[in-house]
């Protein structure tokens, strides 16, 4: 088993309780899917600094001492060209129009978040809504939008193309962002406070993630939530974070030898079906369990089934608690009242607290309790002690 899989089983605990938020950074949008090879493909931090440096640095000799700080060498860039040009820059570097979300894309809007943030100026997590049937996220691009947000929210924290500025991206706008953009500050750190929060998408040396999390450590100190690094990393970068009291599932020794360029899509695929795990109680859906197969949704390569904590054989269902039936006798068998009684406890401790059921829930039960059952509850009733029998009828009345 992954050694990791504990921390997963407890962000899936917590994420259909409703009390998980995800930060996505700048890697994730490298799932997206390309349009067209001859308009330019997302740049990744290593190659804008390279872009950078090759404005700036005419001579192959001075880019050799060049910044190699994405945040310094953005703030010479606006120097020495403007802050428009600069912009243009990221336009160029990051053609948002020649991408158009993929199936990772899809999942993450398909899992129950409390809140989406991402760092990313594209617009690929916010057109994905259109693909995306059983939820609504609102968009939140700037700090006036925040008011009346609705939750779950994707959050655009650092500017959205193709307008919604400034792009954070130097070194002044990061000294300055917790005074100018407070609000997206508070409420990200409001979030951590009263959720579980995953990183999806970031390097550990992303300066995207290094500010951030810097900014909550900075604020919230012990007051924070459980947080999750969730990506590959080395194990200095491991221990670094683990001792900022960061989590981390480290993918690495899962698919980190599978030796193909798009091993990281395969992790994510993995973390996500993780989390969308079938037979789990989800609350809008009482008392039935959430009966889809995520496998069966996606374009899910072996190598990751081979590695999920569950399997086809996982998703069939059990033989049913009505099998027992006596025909002679025209009853239930004493073995399937038990275990029925059984469900029915999970259900009500599952139960929503909803003060009255909806009225989908209440047609699901009441076609569900079978009269033949109830009567055999009655008809066996000396098969059973006192107490289990107290027991029985307690679940079937409430």
């Amino acid at each position: 088993m992954f050694s990791g899989q504990h921390h997963i089983e407890k962000i899936r605990e917590r994420l259909y309780k409703g009390n998980v938020a995800i930060m996505v950074g700048a890697g994730f949008s490298l799932n997206a899917v390309q349009l067209s090879n001859f308009k330019g493909s997302f740049l990744t931090w290593p190659q804008l600094v390279d872009g950078m440096k090759n404005k700036l640095y005419l001579s192959e000799e001075a880019r050799k001492y060049a910044p190699t700080d994405p945040l310094k060498l953005a703030q010479e860039f606006e120097f020495e060209f403007g802050r428009e040009a600069l912009e243009d820059f990221l336009k160029e570097a990051l053609p948002d129009n020649n991408y158009i979300p993929g199936d990772l894309h899809k999942m993450l809007l398909s899992i129950p978040w409390a809140d989406i943030f991402t760092t990313n100026y594209d617009t690929l997590i916010e057109r994905t809504r259109d693909s995306i049937y059983d939820k609504s996220y609102s968009l939140v691009q700037t700090t006036s939008d925040i008011p009346n947000s609705i939750k779950p929210r994707i959050v655009k924290l650092h500017g959205s193309f193709p307008s919604h500025r400034p792009f954070i991206f130097t070194e002044e706008d990061y000294r300055t962002y917790p005074t100018k953009f407070s609000p997206f500050v508070n409420l990200v750190q409001q979030s951590i406070m009263e959720n579980t929060l995953c990183l999806i998408g970031f390097s550990g040396d992303d300066p995207n993630f290094k500010n951030w999390i810097g900014w909550v450590k900075d604020n919230l100190g012990d007051y924070a939530s459980s947080i999750y690094f969730c990506g590959f990393l080395t194990e200095s970068q491991k221990r670094n974070l683990e001792s900022k009291n960061i989590r981390v599932i480290d993918f690495t020794k899962l698919f980190a030898d599978e030796k193909q360029s798009n091993y990281h899509e395969y992790a994510l695929k993995w973390f996500f079906l993780e989390l969308l795990k079938p037979k789990r109680r989800i609350p809008y859906y009482w008392p039935k369990l959430n009966e889809n197969n995520p496998l069966n949704d996606w374009d899910i390569p072996q190598n990751v089934r081979k590695k999920l904590s569950f399997s086809e054989e996982d998703l069939t269902e059990k033989n049913s608690i009505y099998d027992n039936y006596d025909l002679e006798k025209g009853i239930y068998a004493p073995k399937s009242i038990m275990q029925q009684s059984e469900k029915w406890r999970e259900d009500r401790e599952n139960y929503p607290q909803w003060v009255i059921a909806p009225r989908s829930a209440r047609n699901y039960i009441w076609d569900n309790t079978n009269f033949e059952f109830v009567q055999s509850i009655i008809e066996t009733r000396n098969s059973f002690s006192f107490k289990e029998y107290l027991f029985i009828l307690y679940e079937l009345i409430w």
